[in-house]
């Protein structure tokens, strides 16, 4: 109807002027051409460019009218596209939080199986909708980890190992220059106990691991990580990335580290070694305070350039041990120690040498087995390079009973500081 009578308009546009022409057509060209005696034809001729200009003007109105036809078809396609699309987020969202929701689910269940699935289906999900979901997906699966392994109330039996496995797998164990949706999430799984776990090759950069039971490490970056308080027990630490380290009270007992370097690590750094072996380890450019070597076997370790203070290397063997240049060497334990190639050239302070002898062997005795063989004997010391004017108020005499009973109790303090349920869990 509206095309109709624009149509219309149009039309008497086109005839009137010959309705207001023709019945005056001889009066109007005498009128208009009054010495043109082809006035008639001359008439026609205006009339007819009248006529061309109406329908020129009429096709322009046509093709505008076409145009803004098609216009608002193309504006309410795409209106409609628009909803459609709005539509099909509004689903694809809807049907991802459904997935989110039973992935979250079936982390609570029973059933191993169910719980794998949970895990498997968030790990989709954030590798699929990384800026929405990764994060989250993230912190989620380490608060599963926490939750589920806390040292103060979990024993290595009480939690399903596998599924720990597999969340570290899928949040830990990407290459760095992978599409991993977590490259950019910071860990938090203190107070965690992680042992029977295998943590090899894993990125721990910038995560928490404070407080956590440790297990073999082999292949591990920890830059910017803080393994403060954490325990290793029964392990075996290998070409691990110590940058910027926080290692603050971290304990080692019965463990194997050998090719590491702890010389990038944030100081002060305090670590207490019990019944363990130590080879090309570097400690150099460190500060080093309150630390223990206690019972332990030292090979080809440096201290150059070092604060060295406060620290036990009681009933150990040290072998190819540097000191060289060190700032500040003050009250130093070596009681009961064996002492073979061990270099000193800086002053020190207070060090306590009684008992130390220069024997070496491939086989580290008990302690107590150790304290036994030495105690009554005075110190041997033929084998250290060093200045005797370096030494100052340095105790090298006979190791006493009353040596014997302080070595021992700070043994058994350090011994008992990995709690009843967590030495438990060690062994299971």
């Amino acid at each position: 109807m509206k095309h109709f009578k624009r149509n219309l308009i149009w039309i008497i546009l086109l005839i009137l002027p010959l309705i207001i022409i023709l019945p005056n057509y001889s009066g109007i060209a005498n009128c208009l051409f009054p010495s043109n005696s082809d006035r008639n034809g001359e008439l026609i001729k205006l009339l007819l460019s009248i006529e061309g200009g109406i329908g020129i003007l009429f096709g322009l109105f046509v093709s505008y009218t076409r145009a803004i036809t098609t216009e608002e078809s193309v504006k309410r396609q795409g209106e409609a596209i628009g909803k459609q699309s709005e539509q099909i987020e509004l689903s694809r969202k809807s049907q991802i939080d459904e997935r989110f929701k039973n992935g979250i689910e079936h982390l609570g269940s029973d059933k191993e199986p169910i719980i794998l699935g949970g895990i498997a289906e968030l790990n989709q999900i954030a590798k699929e909708n990384q800026k929405e979901y990764a994060e989250v997906v993230f912190i989620i699966l380490c608060s599963y980890i926490r939750s589920n392994t806390n040292i103060y109330e979990k024993l290595a039996t009480d939690f399903n190992h596998t599924a720990i496995q597999m969340i570290i797998d899928c949040l830990f164990k990407l290459p760095i220059n992978s599409n991993n949706p977590y490259i950019n999430c910071n860990a938090n799984l203190s107070h965690s106990n992680l042992i029977g776990t295998n943590l090899d090759n894993c990125n721990f950069s910038n995560a928490d691991l404070s407080f956590c039971l440790m297990p073999s490490l082999e292949n591990v970056n920890l830059k910017n990580a803080n393994i403060s308080k954490a325990k290793f027990t029964l392990a075996t630490l290998h070409n691990l990335d110590f940058f910027n380290t926080k290692i603050y009270g971290t304990i080692f007992q019965y463990v194997q580290i050998k090719d590491i370097t702890f010389e990038n690590c944030q100081t002060p750094i305090v670590l207490h070694f019990i019944d363990s072996e130590l080879k090309n380890i570097n400690f150099e450019n460190s500060k080093i305070n309150s630390s223990s070597f206690l019972s332990s076997h030292l090979s080809n370790v440096s201290f150059k350039n070092s604060e060295v203070s406060d620290t036990k290397f009681s009933c150990s063997i040290l072998s190819k041990i540097s000191f060289l240049n060190c700032d500040y060497m003050y009250e130093l334990d070596f009681r009961a120690s064996g002492l073979t190639e061990v270099i000193f050239n800086s002053y020190i302070l207070k060090a306590k040498f009684n008992g130390c002898d220069n024997s070496y062997k491939e086989y580290r005795p008990l302690i107590e087995d150790r304290l036994k063989d030495r105690i009554g004997k005075i110190a041997e010391v033929s084998s250290i390079n060093y200045n005797t004017t370096s030494f100052d108020k340095c105790q090298i005499g006979i190791l006493s009973q009353l040596d014997v009973d302080e070595i021992m109790g700070f043994y058994d303090e350090l011994g008992k500081s990995i709690s009843p349920r967590s030495a438990k869990a060690t062994h299971k």
